[in-house]
């Protein structure tokens, strides 16, 4: 069959898919490729899919059609996976994402943005025939704005703290920011699109935005400021053989581009050949470190701003993310 949609664990020992049609959720072993576990989900198998792990790895959600189901893993897929919860809305669910570090998972439907609380244990112990919310409710709401007809794309950083929409026939992306008690604020917009946003993407662990528009562009922004950092013009105007449908982008710098023709084409993120990372070397994302820290342990920082560290620096590093500030850490291989 077809793969309608995919997840890493956040190990990466497993790989989730989902394929239609019959809508089959499957695991897979990353080291063997060996099949550990499949189940066969009660939704629409055609429909547009998505889908996403907890950050620690126990619940993987899938959104497909009207429906998001969560599965409890528990890791050990000899004894099979659970399923937890099914929420039902009243329009399709495009993607499903969870908030670093909690169980909070966020998805978008057609017209509303829905926070929920995953880890809520649910009193249906098997599928359900006739699917239900399982005691879930929606912990927080994010509307579309007035005149919007529908939301198109929404990626939530990797720190948990933002979200990123785009809307049918608005060429803004509107940012919102999130600290897990309250519901999402609105903070900015990113404008610069022309007839709405298709696909957004945060990247650089949150330091940078990628988002797809109708003008056959593709941009970079800058998540600090919100200024356009660099556009990508992947095709000609009016022409629909490379018009973007989906962005990601790599903590490397590379931007993917998916194209309505079936293939994927590579940008480079960076504004110049020099800002480029070279050589061997490991890109670690590390959580709450003082810059001033790395610096004094034997660690310089490049004119764009990265950081270049000795090859045996990654333990040390680890050591001294006990502060507040967040930075990316590039290991040069020396």
């Amino acid at each position: 069959g077809e793969l309608a949609a995919a997840a890493v664990s956040p190990d990466d020992n497993t790989i989730a898919t989902l394929s239609r049609p019959g809508a089959r959720l499957k695991f897979w072993s990353m080291e063997t490729g060996t099949l550990q576990y499949s189940v066969t989900i009660l939704s629409e198998g055609t429909a547009d899919a998505s889908m996403a792990y907890s950050p620690d790895g126990t619940i993987v959600a899938v959104a497909v059609g009207e429906h998001v189901y969560t599965y409890a893993t528990g890791g050990n897929y000899d004894l099979g996976v659970q399923m937890q919860h099914v929420v039902r809305g009243e329009r399709g669910a495009k993607t499903v994402r969870f908030a670093r570090h909690t169980e909070e998972m966020i998805v978008q439907w057609t017209d509303v943005i829905q926070v929920y609380d995953a880890s809520i244990s649910s009193t249906n112990t098997s599928t359900p025939s006739s699917p239900t919310n399982g005691g879930i409710t929606p912990r927080f709401s994010v509307d579309q704005p007035n005149g919007v007809l529908r939301i198109l794309c929404m990626d939530v950083s990797d720190w948990g703290t933002e979200l990123a929409l785009g809307f049918q026939g608005l060429d803004a992306i509107h940012i919102y920011s999130y600290d897990g008690t309250t519901a999402p604020t609105y903070l900015r917009s990113l404008s610069g699109h022309t007839g709405g946003v298709k696909d957004v993407a945060y990247g650089f662990k949150a330091t940078s935005i990628v988002s797809a528009g109708f003008g056959m562009t593709v941009k970079l922004w800058s998540q600090s400021n919100g200024e356009e950092v660099k556009q990508l013009q992947i095709g000609a105007e009016g022409s629909a053989a490379a018009n973007p449908e989906r962005v990601e982008i790599s903590n490397s710098g590379l931007i993917a581009v998916g194209t309505s023709t079936g293939k994927t084409k590579l940008y480079t993120a960076w504004t110049s050949a020099s800002c480029r990372p070279s050589g061997k070397g490991t890109m670690l994302a590390l959580e709450s470190c003082s810059k001033a820290e790395f610096l004094r342990n034997g660690c310089t920082e490049t004119s764009c701003g990265q950081l270049q560290c000795p090859g045996s620096f990654e333990t040390r590093a680890r050591e001294l993310c006990t502060h507040s500030d967040q930075y990316m850490v590039t290991n040069d291989g020396k």
